[in-house]
């Protein structure tokens, strides 16, 4: 393996994260309305009670067995 401080193996590595940040921030947004929606829609309304419930009793001391 090269030096990775190598000017030209930095550069592409910039380049890279340039070419990949306005997919991963795309994918971002998707995720948010997907998570806005979830959280406000009323049809999931149920759903956001099971997670509370779940909530109460993830904590409750039981754990997976270590068999």
């Amino acid at each position: 393996m090269g030096d990775l401080s190598h000017p030209k193996r930095f550069k592409r590595t910039k380049v890279s994260k340039l070419q990949v940040e306005p997919d991963v921030a795309s994918c971002d947004e998707k995720l948010e309305e997907v998570a806005n929606e979830f959280a406000t829609h009323p049809d999931f309304a149920e759903a956001r009670k099971d997670r509370l419930l779940w909530d109460s009793t993830s904590l409750d001391g039981l754990t997976r067995s270590t068999r």
